[in-house]
């Protein structure tokens, strides 16, 4: 490639979807989950000409203009989507604030699996390399006492982040450290199986799954 190709790349990183955008070698911007996967989905749509295999698409330097208008009107339509101003707007909170809560809720709200402690973590810090943990620490406690988001605990000591803040089942799958929302006929099949642990607190049970036979 030569020295006005810029190479899309989506792969994991941190134990989550990042879409990577570099230049020679040298990394320019990255996105991360779901927003990263729906990014890469529209500029392959967008760019139907570029060399692209199913994780990478090479753009020309002329294109760039048109991947960041892409990116910015996808942000802006998944900030209305999933309500994020429209909850961030009533709240009101710190100007210091505004950005950082925006980017968590968004990204706590667009990724079906809720994202533990330590993954929300490592996206705040690969967003906001300048950032230490206490405004990461204060912003997550703004979004609670507003209800915005709901704070799971397992019996393990696991934490993880739901963007339904009512209280409902979830199952934890122990051996992959995953979280997932669990509805009414799957908690009644899973109370009969006696190798499955139930933990109930806060009106709602987690089923905790040590492996999948």
């Amino acid at each position: 490639m030569n020295t006005n190709s810029y190479k899309l790349s989506l792969k994991q990183h941190n134990n989550q979807t990042c879409l990577q955008l570099h230049q020679n070698g040298l990394q320019i911007r990255k996105w991360f989950g779901s927003f990263a996967t729906m990014v890469f989905n529209r500029i392959i749509r967008k760019y139907s000409t570029i060399k692209q295999s199913q994780t990478t698409a090479y753009l020309r330097k002329n294109q760039m203009h048109g991947l960041f208008t892409e990116v910015t009107c996808l942000y802006q339509q998944a900030l209305c989507h999933y309500k994020v101003e429209q909850d961030l707007i009533k709240i009101k909170p710190p100007k210091n604030y505004c950005c950082i809560a925006e980017s968590l809720l968004l990204h706590i709200r667009m990724n079906e699996i809720h994202p533990s402690h330590d993954d929300l973590l490592c996206f705040f810090l690969d967003v906001y390399q300048n950032r230490d943990y206490k405004i990461f620490s204060e912003t997550i406690t703004l979004l609670l006492n507003h209800n915005l988001i709901q704070v799971i605990n397992t019996t393990c000591g696991k934490i993880f982040y739901d963007k339904n803040p009512e209280p409902h089942d979830h199952i934890y799958f122990k051996e992959h450290d995953k979280l997932v929302d669990c509805d009414n006929e799957t908690s009644s099949f899973l109370e009969s199986l006696t190798h499955v642990k139930i933990d109930t607190s806060d009106e709602a049970n987690i089923y905790c799954i040590s492996e999948i036979k």
